[in-house]
């Protein structure tokens, strides 16, 4: 799989190639603050190792939450339907836990600023005929969109004699996600051969997946990326906190028998398992 320069002349035309071809795109030289990252990775893990985590329960009440295990959504793409072992924290800028600084935004904005751009790189490349549903620009439909949010998961410590993943195979049901890779992450992707291939982990590079409200628009142009995430055979199992940067469309987005964008995701979350009426687009 090939690493694209997020500083090359032709960046746009290579991101574009991997989305078109892939549904991925791994990037080096994004310019995300590494050292920032691992500030907010380690508030996260203070706070998941807290108990203080509880006052911020996800009760279906609101759109927004820490989730613990037993609540986590279903995997629909790997062999068995099964939710991973994981508790996550799922909250919007405005509305942070307290024991979580503004450095959880700054990154959210770093991550933001990546994504538009990622963005301007489909539309330059992308045929018109594509925007058929919608003809808003790519960059337009996740601008200022609600619902955007840095999610943090917490995956659980789990035996490899017993799970061979940490993350099950599974697709992203939003627009697009940027996901930091870990060099202690064994992380592959599907690609259209139905072949695993194991995603570049080897230093810190930007993985960019294709979500399924971008498939849905664009009616397959760009497929949405099945991915999942190896349970590394060692006698050492620890836990791993992992933050990945969801964008949605705005609500109003046309989508192909759908409503509009706001319906065709509510309908997603309910199949894996999500209590749908408490998000509020």
């Amino acid at each position: 799989m090939k690493v694209i320069n997020f500083e090359d002349k032709d960046f746009s035309y290579e991101f574009y190639k991997s989305f078109k071809e892939h549904g991925i795109a791994i990037i080096d030289n994004h310019g995300i603050d590494l050292m920032l990252y691992k500030k907010v990775q380690h508030e996260w893990s203070q706070f998941f190792a807290s108990n203080d985590k509880h006052k911020y329960d996800f009760k279906g009440l609101k759109d927004e939450g820490y989730i613990p295990p037993c609540s986590v959504e279903k995997c629909l793409e790997s062999e068995q339907v099964e939710r991973d072992l994981k508790e996550l924290a799922h909250f919007y800028s405005e509305r942070l836990p307290a024991e979580i600084s503004c450095n959880h935004n700054i990154l959210q904005q770093q991550m933001m600023s990546v994504a538009l751009i990622c963005c301007q790189a489909l539309d330059e490349i992308t045929p018109q005929k594509v925007f058929k549903s919608d003809n808003r620009s790519f960059y337009d439909m996740i601008n200022q969109a609600k619902k955007t949010c840095l999610r943090v998961n917490h995956y659980l410590q789990k035996n490899p004699c017993v799970s061979k993943f940490i993350c099950a195979a599974h697709k992203d049901i939003n627009f697009i996600t940027l996901l930091l890779t870990n060099n202690d992450a064994m992380i592959q992707s599907k690609d259209r051969k139905g072949k695993w291939l194991n995603v570049p982990c080897d230093k810190p590079y930007l993985i960019v997946n294709s979500g399924e409200t971008l498939e849905a628009i664009t009616d397959s142009h760009f497929p949405s990326n099945v991915h999942r995430v190896l349970n590394p055979h060692s006698h050492q199992q620890t836990s791993r906190v992992s933050m990945a940067f969801l964008t949605h469309a705005h609500c109003d987005v046309q989508i192909p028998g759908y409503k509009n964008t706001e319906d065709y995701v509510k309908q997603k979350l309910s199949k894996i398992g999500f209590n749908f009426e408490c998000l509020n687009f």
